[in-house]
């Protein structure tokens, strides 16, 4: 695997070559390489390619070559891309049974992640999943020594209920969402904030501060290629710039 450090490319035909021995003594190594190889196809936004040596990876992983954490993160990393390719059944198939691990080896990261994935993927439909709601309370309660994760599952607990509250409470909530993701590097769930500030017409508008919003939600949604978003924080950049144009009048 010497040629792989020196020339990156290739770590795909590698994995490819080592996953189709399907030799025992092949299939620790083979899983390794397959994960460098999804992740690089990953980094040059090959979702397909990428998902299908995850999916690869775990037929050749074997229960006694790993832990079930190993299983747990190629089922996250698999939800992942699935989720980038447009494939969000079967993403929220497998963020399920990362779940499922969680909840059985009583791993409490591993199950909060999957609830935070299960989040990302469903989007605002989410709110009407009260079984939902139920999981996001168990991971916020398992997460509180995980800071960095316990900090994106509350911005995601303020979103979901912004959609039950008076206006007073969703705009205290939206503005607390704000501030909580401003402080986690995570692009997903800021940007989910941002969009969920531009949908909601309770929050007060200063017109100038929320443009600064509107570009970052331009930026970073451009920056993870969501292509929805994208066209959203545009109409709403140029709906602020229009009203700044007429308090000029």
């Amino acid at each position: 695997l010497d040629l792989v450090s020196k020339r990156p490319q290739e770590i795909v035909r590698a994995a490819h070559h080592l996953l189709a021995a399907e030799s025992k003594d092949v299939a620790t190594e083979a899983v390794d390489v397959a994960v460098q190889a999804a992740e690089w196809a990953r980094r040059h936004e090959s979702y397909e390619l990428a998902a299908d040596l995850y999916a690869r990876a775990l037929e050749v992983f074997r229960p006694s070559d790993g832990t079930p954490r190993r299983r747990a993160e190629l089922l996250r990393g698999l939800a992942q891309v699935q989720h980038l390719a447009g494939r969000s059944d079967a993403a929220l198939k497998s963020f399920a049974e990362m779940l499922e691990i969680g909840e059985q080896q009583g791993m409490d990261d591993l199950y909060a992640e999957a609830v935070l994935g299960e989040w990302l993927v469903k989007g605002e439909l989410i709110v009407v999943d009260e079984r939902f709601q139920v999981r996001l309370n168990i991971a916020m309660n398992r997460a509180r020594n995980h800071q960095e994760l316990y900090a994106q599952l509350l911005t995601a607990s303020v979103l979901v209920s912004l959609f039950s509250e008076t206006e007073e409470a969703r705009t205290a909530q939206l503005s607390e969402a704000l501030r909580i993701s401003e402080s986690i590097d995570n692009s997903a769930v800021r940007l989910s904030v941002l969009n969920a500030v531009n949908q909601n017409a309770a929050l007060p508008v200063d017109v100038s501060h929320t443009l600064v919003l509107a570009d970052e939600m331009l930026q970073l949604a451009n920056k993870v290629k969501a292509l929805d978003r994208l066209v959203d924080a545009g109409t709403w950049r140029a709906s602020l710039l229009l009203e700044l144009g007429r308090g000029s009048e």
